[in-house]
């Protein structure tokens, strides 16, 4: 009797509905991360790596954050490489930093190596090298500063304070002691 009541069943391998149910949990996970990340970036733009460590912070496993990340990459809801660029573009004038630190920036905000590199190649590409951010950022916000340089009447003491001043501000972007001793000789702002 027992036997005519499973005659019209499919019998079901041992374990083959625990990997069925896992993976129904895993799908239903990703799905879940998916729609997170979405509504994430609706609120703002944000980097492949962002996405991620959001996803790992509202306690996605990270394997399925890097997965979805990598899949709205694909699908056309991130672009790290545009969003990169409008980084750097962003850090310019008052805001200059080298490049060093902008790639640094860009490790910081979660942009793949590749990604970096791409957009740190195209914006020298553009003609930006250090000197040219360095100028942009002295003359942007220590303007005051290079006109009391200029000043033939300034005491050396006051000129050392001015030198060492923008020494340590320029230090601060990541621009090396020689590079802004290169561009204040440039201006014929030498420390004497």
């Amino acid at each position: 009797m027992i036997g005519d009541a499973n005659k019209g069943r499919l019998s079901v391998p041992a374990g083959a509905g625990d990997q069925a149910t896992t993976a129904a949990t895993g799908e239903r996970a990703y799905q879940q991360a998916r729609a997170a990340a979405i509504y994430y970036l609706s609120l703002k733009k944000s980097s492949s790596g962002q996405v991620s460590r959001y996803l790992v912070r509202k306690g996605w496993p990270a394997p399925v954050a890097d997965v979805v990340s990598q899949a709205l990459v694909k699908d056309g809801y991130i672009n790290d490489i545009v969003l990169a660029q409008q980084v750097l573009k962003g850090r310019c004038g008052r805001k200059a930093e080298s490049f060093a630190h902008l790639e640094q920036r860009l490790r910081r905000l979660g942009f793949p190596p590749a990604v970096r590199a791409q957009a740190l190649d195209a914006y020298r590409l553009e003609g930006q090298s250090d000197l040219k951010l360095l100028a942009a950022l002295l003359k942007s916000k220590y303007a005051a500063e290079l006109r009391l340089l200029r000043d033939k009447q300034l005491p050396p003491e006051r000129c050392r304070e001015l030198h060492l001043l923008l020494l340590s501000r320029a230090a601060g972007r990541g621009f090396t002691p020689a590079l802004l001793r290169q561009l204040l000789n440039l201006w014929g702002l030498t420390l004497e």
